[in-house]
């Protein structure tokens, strides 16, 4: 009986993946279990703390005097606060960050955590655009 060869490749690439599949069944839940639930854990608990939590503002900062005012209001907060400009993202709280955007174009400010947010949008009421 003659049997093609992409015959026995479709059947042995079946059949190794049936092994696989019965690796991961026997092993991922005795090998593997404890540290993905430690990590569901502290993931669960991130969300609790309101780590994944962020706030987006559009803002112009389109002198340098805007900019120094800006770097020196937003290192006021202890929240984690960044700005992007197309594909760069900075640290907002870094001078030096900010002047490698492009500054002629709107912003995007990200603050991440939900305990500063009121505070941070009323200090930044002169720099968001509506």
């Amino acid at each position: 009986m003659y049997l093609p060869p992409c015959f026995l490749l479709s059947l042995f690439a079946d059949l190794y993946f049936i092994h696989f599949i019965r690796f991961l069944s026997i092993y991922s839940y005795e090998k593997f279990d404890f540290p993905l639930k430690k990590l569901y854990h502290d993931i669960a608990s991130a969300k609790k703390k309101g780590v994944f939590d962020m706030k987006t503002y559009k803002i112009l900062l389109d002198s340098i005097d805007k900019v120094k005012d800006f770097v020196n209001l937003i290192n006021r907060f202890k929240s984690e606060i960044d700005l992007a400009s197309g594909r760069y993202v900075v640290d907002a709280k870094s001078i030096m960050g900010i002047f490698s955007l492009e500054l002629s174009k709107p912003l995007l400010l990200t603050v991440y955590g939900e305990d500063e947010l009121e505070d941070i949008e009323n200090a930044l009421n002169p720099f968001i655009l509506d």
